[in-house]
């Protein structure tokens, strides 16, 4: 059997399912843990594939300076490379799970269409269902909560980090095409509620901010109706009655919400896991790993310096020494690390681009009847610079499932193809574009 375009489009949304649900095989089914890499696996014949056809899909959809973003990124790290001659089956390894959500953002653009991201997202709101079941079943019936409450992303430590991510995709798609008249209010309310019962349960905290920075966010991106002021009015209740579960379940938990004081010394906290706080992530790690060196400032300590893996082969020096300060447990603190100040530049610059690539195309996507998914774009790469200081979820497998979301706009800027024939109605020979 041949492969060709539709086997590609076919393996994205293998993909998209898989990453869903593997780690629930691996933690709950008890499955082999090598099964996370069968995700490398689907992407070596995408690769192959968008080499061989030497074509630029983003150049396509007017998104070229993202390519010229990441190829500045990957001069700054071979610099650092040359700078600090890190190991290159380590070097193999950061570039795995650093880039192969951009690869995945690359091939979504080549190979879907605006319908596949429809239909992706239904899948989507349907895995969402079965997590609630899931959820509710682990909760109730197995006892677990907080910190191993995953639902269908399993039950290992820190799998809230990935249910956040996934949850934030799903409330900032399905409220800005509830906006815009494209799903049912059934459908919103669904992920609405269900994502703020989890994350109750599951003690995912921060994602109460992402919740009302992503309602304000889609009020300001959208056009304003009858509908967004009914729903913020809506969202205000579920967040009220939330909160007072939480208050219920964990007290604790609560303050920390509620409290400004509270919440900036969660944020900034350093011990019980988190021994390099957030918000002091860089002077932290200059203080006790770059010791005031301009260069290892300017470009890190090399990619892959800082990883470590489940085979040792691939779990650095550095790791084994230093790996108990937890810093992968954050994106920024990794990008800094390994990259310093001018790879979390360029890399936090990817969001940027896209972000400016959703406001130039918001009025081509209105005539198509289409605004929403740019500002579902917008909303989602704001939220992805956020989450890049919040956990490390967007060097996990979770993001396959956000870089296709922010491929949206692009792959519906598709629709808008040069039409070279004559218009029928309108000055003779005059040529325009067809939507």
């Amino acid at each position: 059997m041949s492969f060709n375009r539709a086997s590609c489009k076919k393996l994205i949304y293998i993909q998209v399912i898989y990453v869903s649900l593997v780690m629930f095989c691996v933690t709950v089914l008890k499955l082999p843990s090598a099964l996370t890499y069968v995700t490398d696996i689907f992407m070596l014949p995408l690769i192959l594939f968008l080499l061989l056809e030497r074509s630029h899909p983003l150049k396509q959809v007017g998104a070229g300076y993202v390519s010229k973003i990441y190829i500045l990124y990957a001069l700054i790290i071979v610099i650092g490379l040359i700078l600090n001659l890190v190991s290159p089956l380590l070097v193999v390894w950061g570039l795995r799970n650093g880039f192969r959500g951009a690869v995945f953002m690359i091939a979504c653009v080549s190979f879907l269409t605006s319908a596949d991201v429809q239909k992706i997202f239904n899948i989507m709101f349907w895995l969402q269902i079965a997590n609630i079941a899931v959820t509710l079943y682990q909760y109730f019936v197995l006892d677990l909560s907080q910190d191993n409450l995953g639902g269908i992303f399993g039950t290992e430590s820190g799998c809230n980090g990935y249910s956040n991510l996934f949850f934030i995709i799903l409330l900032a798609y399905y409220t800005t095409a509830y906006f815009a008249k494209k799903t049912s209010f059934l459908k919103l309310l669904t992920v609405a509620a269900s994502t703020i019962l989890i994350a109750a349960i599951a003690e995912i905290k921060f994602y109460y901010f992402e919740f009302a920075i992503i309602v304000v966010l889609c009020i300001l991106f959208s056009k304003p109706s009858y509908k967004s002021i009914f729903f913020v009015l809506l969202a205000a209740v579920v967040m009220l009655l939330s909160l007072s579960i939480i208050e219920r379940i964990f007290p604790d938990q609560a303050a920390v919400v509620t409290n400004v004081d509270e919440t900036l010394n969660y944020a900034n906290a350093e011990g019980g896991g988190y021994n390099i706080s957030r918000f002091n992530a860089f002077s932290r790690i200059n203080q006790l790993f770059f010791h005031g060196d301009p260069i290892k400032n300017l470009f890190g300590q090399g990619l892959g310096s800082a990883e470590m893996s489940s085979y040792s082969f691939l779990t650095s020096d550095f790791y084994n020494e230093f790996g108990h300060y937890n810093y992968r447990w954050f994106s920024h603190m990794m990008l800094f690390l390994e990259t310093g100040y001018l790879g979390v530049m360029l890399y936090l610059s990817v969001f940027v681009a896209v972000f400016v690539h959703a406001v130039k195309h918001r009025k081509v996507l209105n005539r198509t009847g289409d605004l929403y998914i740019a500002a579902f774009v917008q909303i989602l790469s704001l939220m992805g610079i956020i989450n890049t200081f919040y956990n490390a979820s967007l060097r996990a497998e979770p993001q396959y499932l956000y870089f296709f979301a922010i491929s949206a706009c692009m792959i519906y800027c598709k629709k808008r193809k040069p039409c070279t024939s004559q218009v029928t109605s309108g000055i003779k020979g005059e040529k325009t574009n067809c939507y």
